[in-house]
């Protein structure tokens, strides 16, 4: 499934074929991978660990086509991911597991900020999940992933909402497209 928005954006921009238009294509191609990515099939792990990688690549991907869509449209680092009742389970007391977790690898991250952007969020100063996000797509892509680090195997809720938080982020991928392409009248 492509972006909501992508028959208009094609018709507006004339199915244009500058450099400019593959970035869009390629926001467009990721979008299609992530949205379409619903389950692992990994042989010799029980249901909820691979259950767990399903959940955290989803994330991975959601994340990569909202990387694309930022440099396709020259806005980096501006499409924000709010969701009240994901952001409030993440600060649940009852996750504090997970919440350790996360703020471990936001902490020896090399990214600048991620720890203080992962801080306010668990403080409630923000409400973006971005910072969430990043770090799950930076530890399952450059860091130590295992699904039994974030207790994910464990906990059918954890699960559910790693794979709430891919959809939220395609979601906002999406609706910041489509206002992208509500305010183009042709692609030049």
């Amino acid at each position: 499934m492509s972006f909501t928005s992508w028959r208009e954006f094609l018709r507006k921009t004339k199915n244009n074929q500058s450099p400019k238009f593959d970035k869009f294509s390629r926001a467009n191609a990721r979008y299609q991978l992530a949205i379409g990515a619903k389950a692992l099939d990994i042989e010799g792990l029980s249901a909820s660990t691979t259950d767990a990688y399903s959940a955290a690549l989803r994330i991975t991907l959601a994340y990569s086509a909202l990387e694309a869509l930022e440099v396709a449209i020259g806005a980096k680092n501006q499409i924000i991911v709010t969701n009240a009742e994901i952001a409030n389970v993440f600060r649940d007391e009852k996750e504090s597991k997970l919440r350790g977790g996360i703020l471990e690898i936001a902490k020896t991250s090399q990214h600048t900020n991620l720890y203080s952007n992962v801080q306010a969020f668990f403080a409630g100063n923000c409400d973006d999940l971005r910072p969430i996000i990043y770090t799950i797509r930076n530890l399952m892509c450059h860091g130590t992933f295992t699904a039994n680090r974030l207790y994910l195997p464990q906990s059918k809720k954890r699960r559910a909402l790693f794979h709430d938080l891919a959809n939220e982020t395609l979601q906002a991928v999406d609706l910041r497209f489509t206002l992208f392409v509500s305010r183009i009248r042709e692609y030049k």
